[in-house]
């Protein structure tokens, strides 16, 4: 006897939306990256190491969504886990361009990072919140959270 699926059936696939998602925060991304790149300084290997973490989660994300995710669309909480995601991966960045030189992070650079982590941090309890509110709470968001 095959196993039951708990979804929902209404011919929507998530992994639909999860791909706008990844696009769309993709361009943030990118926008980001630009933008960081100048102003902070940062060089090659910050675009690089930010781009290939991003694009490695977001296929971990996509590839889960078949098997864990409970609804039939991607949702805001879990767009709001990926926009974490973009910035997890502009502090990995940050982390790589700096970690081959001389540690010379400016104050600039610094206040950059820490800003990041605290953005990302604020933006933690805010995707179970709005799980919760709109009723779309699923194992596979409650996984992102442990």
């Amino acid at each position: 006897m095959a196993p039951s699926d708990p979804r929902p059936k209404t011919g929507a696939d998530p992994t639909t939306g999860a791909v706008a998602a990844v696009a769309a925060v993709a361009a943030i991304l990118a926008g980001s990256v630009q933008v960081l790149g100048t102003i902070a300084g940062f060089g090659p290997r910050f675009v690089a190491a930010s781009f290939g973490v991003y694009l490695a989660a977001s296929v971990l994300i996509v590839r889960g969504l078949r098997d864990h995710h409970d609804h039939s669309r991607f949702g805001l909480a879990n767009c709001i886990t990926l926009l974490r995601v973009a910035l997890v991966s502009l502090m990995a960045g940050i982390t790589a361009d700096v970690a081959m030189r001389p540690l010379d992070l400016t104050d600039g650079q610094a206040w950059t990072l820490f800003g990041l982590a605290l953005f990302a941090m604020m933006l933690d309890g805010l995707d179970g919140i709005a799980a919760r509110r709109l009723g779309i709470v699923s194992g596979y968001g409650a996984r992102s959270e442990e």
